[in-house]
């Protein structure tokens, strides 16, 4: 219908407007993924977590004459929002050498996984680019070792099947290992919003119904009586689904892996 139309991304929030990102002046092209190069209607700054300038990726914040005076009946909530005309977006920007700023995550969905920062946003975009997969979802799970691990939700598309070992070792090669899922379940659709987003509490909460088992039975345990090793003290896995056989600490429970071998199924 409109063969010469072209799909990017864009970005604004209801607190600041969308302007604050658009063509580069020069009319370098837009790479891929960018949301784009920033407006001279706009002042944009990165702000690491300590709250010094952030010269890569870092907290946007954004000030321009649409940022609104303040939300109504809410102060303590104006007050960590609004510094000094500043609004703090709570999105994670990642900014390049040519100045365009990529979408990394929320700073609030952001969680820490054996030191290393994960935002689940670009664990997602990850899991999507899979040929199976259509939608995702990933939360952290508490884990004694790591402190917190991805777990990811998947709808699939139509006609294919979970293959579990598979995307796992997808995502382990496009990316840095700590991001990697140690758990994979399908399920028929995502829980949204009332803002048609992704309803990261209930999924956290583990309310949705994952293949007729419960999605807290992702809960990790250091209990090792099940464990296909045996005996061991740190052998964190699930503790829910049949006495530890799905592991999921790369590739099987860290310490029974080699010895009696990965046991895993798809989440059925």
């Amino acid at each position: 219908v409109f063969p010469n139309a072209r799909i990017l991304n864009g970005w604004g929030t209801t607190e600041a407007s969308p302007v604050a990102f658009g063509p580069h002046p020069a009319g370098v092209p837009r790479p891929k993924l960018s949301v784009g190069y920033p407006m001279p209607q706009a002042e944009l700054r990165l702000v690491a977590p300590d709250g010094t300038a952030a010269d890569v990726e870092g907290e946007l914040w954004i000030r321009n004459r649409a940022v609104m005076p303040h939300y109504l009946g809410r102060p303590e909530e104006t007050a960590k929002r609004l510094v000094d005309g500043w609004y703090r977006t709570g999105d994670v920007m990642r900014r390049d050498e040519a100045g365009f700023h990529y979408f990394v995550g929320r700073a609030d969905d952001m969680f820490v996984c054996g030191g290393e920062n994960v935002y689940p946003g670009e664990v997602e975009r990850l899991l999507e680019r899979h040929p199976v997969v259509m939608q995702a979802a990933v939360v952290p799970v508490a884990d004694e070792i790591k402190g917190m691990v991805p777990v990811a939700f998947v709808v699939l598309r139509a006609g294919e099947t979970l293959d579990e070992d598979a995307i796992r070792r997808f995502t382990r090669e496009q990316a840095p290992a700590y991001q990697h899922p140690r758990a994979v379940g399908a399920i028929p659709a995502l829980p949204l919003a009332g803002t048609n987003k992704i309803d990261r509490p209930a999924r956290a909460r583990g309310k949705a119904v994952l293949a007729g088992h419960r999605a807290d039975a992702f809960r990790l345990s250091a209990d090792p009586s099940g464990c296909a090793g045996g005996g061991h003290r740190r052998g964190p896995c699930l503790s829910d689904l049949a006495r530890h056989e799905r592991a999921v600490l790369s590739g099987g429970c860290v310490l029974c892996a080699g010895r009696a071998g990965r046991r895993t199924a798809g989440l059925a």
